[in-house]
């Protein structure tokens, strides 16, 4: 899993390498997205990951 900026993976998303997980987070100037291989999306522990990260993105709105 990362949390990039698209510009850094577009490239790898387009060619279905990477896969997006959930929609982008408005960071304002700064962008991000949680990307993770296929077969880690149902994993406990990346699920408890990202559910953490869109907490911690929610108070910084």
């Amino acid at each position: 899993m990362a949390l990039v900026s698209r510009f850094l993976v577009a490239h790898d998303i387009e060619a279905g390498c990477l896969v997006e997980v959930g929609a982008a987070w408005d960071v304002g100037r700064n962008d991000f997205y949680v990307l993770m291989s296929r077969a880690t999306k149902n994993h406990g522990s990346v699920t408890n990951v990202v559910a953490w990260l869109k907490s911690r993105s929610a108070e910084n709105t």
